[in-house]
């Protein structure tokens, strides 16, 4: 999701493609996702779960990063933002957000749009929406676990990923990305399997790492549980529905030490993309719906979590409160 991309450099790491019926675990209440290995419940410190009809101020209605330092990428001096055009179809603007149901969906149409690709005027194909908790909520270390209903379609790139958070510093940059999930990839597989493949990237100083594992199950069919346990520094692994599909640690490349940042994505990918995702086509349906219910973070004493102060005073709490189970923790660091 930076500059896009040369699959996939170095497959040295451990992958487990374990599909066995995860066990059940203790849960915080009836809605929550089960606590991941590892967790108790009272070590949940963030919960997004999408209540009422408009994003929580935890969320950007557009795209960036720490070497934008907060301005929305390829902005179009109104409300729209985009990943460029070397890749993606796609442009996005806040009118293809909705929150209702208890859940985010982002709706991506087949309408071309006009929008900014590196710095110059360009029309793109599709129009979408992008979210990001950039200087908002940001943490480092924990259990990231995310409740995704996949859309359907040939070139969509449903993704979740996270990137370098504000309080890295300013003229930190966008040196650190990890991937958790992103939809369609094919990287030379028949492109029968990409409903079914997790695909899974780190972004570290220069190199990538990542895979694919078969899924086995159609993800747009249902609600899934996409996550990754990071331990800065040291590891990261991906899940999927509780089980670990993959894992890197600092003997394979160098793991991600600073507070990162949350991105929730709807992309489309445009013809350069062909062998390694799929790509927009006639066959591509004209409207496609990305659902998220439920996003949950856990943590360890010692992890790091960040919440702005203003977005922390709109849900009417104080950093001293305790966490409900349908509000996040408003605090500045975990102790």
């Amino acid at each position: 999701m930076i500059a896009r991309r040369t699959l996939l450099g170095g497959l040295a790491a451990t992958a487990t493609a374990s599909h066995a019926a995860a066990q059940q675990r203790e849960k915080p209440d009836q809605s929550s996702l089960p606590v991941p290995p590892g967790y108790v419940a009272t070590e949940c410190t963030f919960v997004e779960d999408w209540a009422g009809n408009a994003l929580s101020p935890f969320w950007h209605d557009y795209i960036t990063s720490n070497a934008a330092n907060g301005w929305p990428w390829n902005y179009d001096g109104k409300t729209g933002s985009g990943m460029g055009n070397q890749k993606n179809a796609e442009y996005y603007v806040p009118t293809q957000l909705a929150v209702k149901n208890g859940m985010l969906e982002i709706t991506e149409i087949k309408q071309p749009i006009n929008g900014i690709a590196q710095g110059a005027p360009f029309t793109f194909l599709c129009t979408s929406g992008v979210i990001c908790s950039y200087g908002r909520m940001e943490f480092r270390g924990g259990q990231l676990q995310i409740s995704m209903k996949q859309s359907s379609g040939s070139g969509v790139w449903n993704s979740l990923w996270m990137m370098v958070g504000s309080h890295a510093g300013a003229g930190y940059g966008d040196r650190w990305e990890i991937d958790i999930q992103e939809g369609g990839f094919l990287d030379g597989l028949p492109v029968e399997s990409a409903p079914r493949n997790l695909a899974w990237h780190l972004y570290s100083q220069g190199t990538w790492r990542g895979g694919i594992v078969d899924g086995k199950v159609n993800l747009s069919d249902d609600f899934h549980t996409y996550g990754i346990d990071w331990d800065p520094g040291q590891h990261v692994s991906w899940y999927f529905d509780g089980n670990e599909t993959a894992r890197l640690t600092r003997s394979q490349c160098p793991i991600p030490d600073v507070p990162m940042h949350v991105i929730i994505s709807h992309q489309m990918g445009n013809a350069s993309t062909s062998g390694w995702h799929t790509t927009l086509s006639d066959a591509t349906p004209q409207e496609m719906v990305m659902q998220v219910k439920r996003l949950e973070l856990y943590q360890h004493s010692g992890s790091g979590l960040w919440l702005h102060p203003d977005a922390a005073a709109s849900r009417g709490r104080k950093p001293s409160e305790p966490m409900s189970k349908r509000q996040p923790t408003i605090q500045k660091k975990i102790k």
